[in-house]
């Protein structure tokens, strides 16, 4: 996961991607930090919606954890989710789940990332 990680963060300063901000590059670099935390929790589904992450399943265990890693609770749809700081919010008109999915995409973190950590 080290490695992973490494070669994820050289392709990012490389300037192989351009970022329209310095925010969109440190917010790059910020995920794999998140994910790997996450990835750790048993019993959470990970969804990946355009640039927000987003948590399901047996999130209750886990509030304290979710919280400390920088996720924030939507009461609303039952979920946390992880947002780069410039990217909040001001709808007052909140979207169901399945409408945000629709409107940019979605994409499941499988379980089988976490079963090759483990075995590594």
């Amino acid at each position: 996961m080290q490695a992973l990680n490494a070669e994820y963060q050289s392709i990012i300063k490389s300037g192989r991607f351009e970022f329209e901000t310095d925010e969109d590059r440190e917010d790059c670099l910020l995920y794999p930090e998140i994910m790997s935390q996450l990835i750790l929790l048993d019993g959470l589904t990970i969804e990946i919606i355009g640039t927000w992450v987003w948590v399901s399943g047996n999130t209750y265990a886990y509030r304290k954890e979710l919280k400390d890693i920088g996720l924030f609770f939507a009461p609303k749809k039952l979920m946390w989710y992880y947002r780069p700081p410039h990217e909040k919010t001001r709808n007052h008109k909140p979207l169901h789940i399945d409408e945000i999915r629709a409107k940019y995409g979605s994409d499941l973190v499988e379980k089988r990332v976490k079963r090759e950590l483990e075995e590594a």
